[in-house]
Order: structure tokens, then sequence, then C-alpha cells
């Protein structure tokens, strides 16, 4: 009965071989190079909207650490580490916030779009930058477009 199985599943298996390659690949590209997210809320409201699909670019903060001021980062939230927020990199390390205060060596400032409707750095300060997950590079639902990096709101 066995050996009747596995001579069913011959012809199959060079099918099954390709598919594991192809997840072993799509695993290793998520996790190191890119990745979708859906968002949820609307604190970067109007450039990205609670139910928009971003695509984010992992390789860059991690490898090459190419963040500047603009930019739309995928972050930890400080407070809650299990919930991930998008964020506009608004200051870098050693930039003043205010009179007293400037943006410590390995640290960003944050801001959502929305001020009204943002939980960030106003509230719970300079974010280290291991908390980020990523640079959002475009919005491809609904509707693919680049992701605007002026930081004016």
């Amino acid at each position: 009965m066995f050996v009747k199985f596995i001579r069913a599943l011959r012809p199959w298996l060079p099918y099954v071989e390709k598919g594991c390659y192809l997840c072993c690949m799509l695993y290793l590209v998520t996790e190191n190079v890119t990745r979708p997210i859906l968002m949820t809320g609307n604190s970067m409201e109007p450039t990205i909207k609670s139910g928009d699909i971003v695509v984010i670019d992992i390789l860059s903060v991690y490898y090459t650490k190419t963040i500047k001021r603009g930019d739309v980062v995928v972050l930890k939230n400080p407070e809650k580490p299990r919930n991930n927020i998008c964020k506009r990199v608004m200051a870098l390390e050693g930039d003043a916030v205010s009179t007293n205060q400037y943006i410590r060596s390995g640290h960003v400032w944050v801001e959502g779009d929305n001020c009204e409707d943002s939980n960030d750095s106003r509230t719970f300060g300079p974010v280290p930058y291991g908390l980020i997950m990523g640079k959002v590079l475009y919005k491809i639902y609904p509707g693919f477009c680049h992701i605007e990096l002026s930081s004016e709101r």
C-alpha cells in the first residue's frame, strides 16, 4: 500500500521540490528584504489611511542604515512592543527638537502626519533606531503609489 502511494507521488516530486524552494525564497525575502504590511489607525492620514497596504524596505534599515528626515517608517511601538506603528522621521541623532532637548545617539524623533490623532515621540520621546522595522516605499492597495517623502504636514 505504501509503495503504491510513493509510486503515485513520484511524478509530482519535481513540483513539490520547486514549491519548497519557492516557499523558502519567499520567507527569506519577506524577513530580510521587503514585506507588505496592512496599516491600521489614522495617525498617518492623509498620506496613509487605515486599510492601506504598504511595502516596507527592511534591507536598507538593517544593513545600510539609510534613514533620513522625512522618511515614513514602520517601527515597534515603544509603549506596546507587540504592536507596530507607522510614523514619519522628523529628527535624527544630534538634532534639536526643542530649546533644551537634543536627540541622543542611536535614536530618532518620529511623528504622525495627523497631529491631532497621533501617539508619537511627542508622547514617548525619541525612539531607539533598533525599533525601526523598515522604511515605507510604496502603497500598493488601494492604488499603487510611491510614498511622498516630504516632511511637510
